[in-house]
C-alpha cells in the first residue's frame, strides 16, 4: 500500500513538472520532466522522491499546488 502511494506522489509531481515546464505529456517527455524535477529538487538522481518531492507530492494530492 506504502509503495502504491510513493508510485501515486511520483507520477502526480512528475505531471505537474510537465505542466510548470509545459511539457507535452507523452511517454518520450517522460525523461525531460523527469529531468526538470531534479533540477527543482524533486528527485534523486535514482528517480524516488526527495524530501522536498514529497512535501510537494502532498500538497499535489491536497489539491494546494498552485
Amino acid at each position: 500500500m506504502v509503495e502504491k502511494q510513493k508510485s501515486d506522489e511520483f507520477e502526480n509531481l512528475l505531471d505537474y513538472c510537465r505542466l510548470w515546464y509545459g511539457i507535452v505529456s507523452t511517454d518520450d517527455n517522460r525523461e525531460q520532466a523527469i529531468y526538470y524535477g531534479r533540477l527543482s529538487g524533486f528527485f534523486t538522481n535514482e528517480d524516488t522522491l526527495t524530501p522536498m518531492g514529497e512535501q510537494v507530492a502532498k500538497l499535489i494530492n491536497d489539491g494546494l499546488a498552485a
